[in-house]
């Protein structure tokens, strides 16, 4: 008894694709065929030029009669239907369809990015500053379009003093913590104040140095520049030494 439906694979001269298990009636015409193929591989039935293949892709017959039904040309469940785009000007010839390099893509400036409201980045920073702002940390002022910091005069005078005496800190998130070696600039960083920390662990990114400059000197892996208002100085603890008369 003859199978009245088959599945066949469907191959293109010009795509790369192949569509698997694409059901055929046995009885339907080859004009149909093509309107049929058509919604898959998008090559107009006029410019088409049908090949039976083997389940090797080697080819069997030319199916070349529009109105004859596909069961005239013998196809079996496996096979391949090749289709040959004649058109040289198909936009399927010319990789449109497969080769999304050849799309012109829009992209956005950091300038026009910045000057829209109710973006991704503006809500990270607002949910950033406000939870710095819940835990205490009201030392600074951003300016969201070059996310720069600009700090109080006594947190500064704080870092800078940090720097001198080599003050340890805590740097967040994460609880690192380090010695303050640097307070300033950073070339080739986002513009604003950073401190230079050589953290006791190897939790950094350098040695101190950045794009060849060096700013403090650190073990490879324990430099980090991180920003002020994640920095926690530990308190100062005095030496202090007993007279004679101080002792018991």
């Amino acid at each position: 008894m003859v199978k009245r439906y088959i599945f066949v694979t469907v191959t293109h001269s010009n795509r790369a694709l192949k569509c698997r298990n694409v059901k055929l009636d046995m009885e339907m015409t080859v004009h149909d065929l093509k309107l049929k193929l058509f919604s898959l591989i998008s090559t107009s039935p006029p410019n088409m030029r049908l090949m039976l293949q083997d389940e090797h892709g080697s080819n069997v017959c030319l199916i070349s009669d529009d109105e004859e039904i596909i069961g005239s040309y013998s196809p079996y469940d496996g096979c391949i239907i090749h289709v040959i785009d004649l058109d040289p000007h198909s936009l399927v010839n010319q990789g449109w369809l497969d080769d999304i390099s050849q799309i012109k893509k829009y992209v956005m400036s950091e300038a026009d990015y910045n000057k829209r409201e109710n973006t991704f980045r503006k809500f990270r920073q607002q949910q950033r500053w406000t939870s710095l702002s819940a835990h205490g940390r009201n030392v600074c002022t951003v300016d969201a379009g070059i996310d720069r910091l600009e700090l109080s005069t006594q947190l500064l005078s704080d870092l800078e003093s940090a720097v001198v005496t080599s003050r340890r800190c805590t740097v967040q998130p994460g609880s690192r913590d380090g010695t303050v070696r640097y307070v300033g600039e950073v070339q080739g960083a986002d513009p604003g104040v950073w401190v230079g920390v050589e953290l006791d662990d190897p939790y950094g990114e350098h040695d101190g140095s950045l794009e060849g400059r060096r700013y403090f000197q650190a073990t490879h892996g324990h430099g980090a520049f991180i920003r002020p208002v994640l920095i926690d100085l530990h308190a100062v603890v005095k030496n202090y030494v007993l007279s004679p008369e101080d002792e018991i």
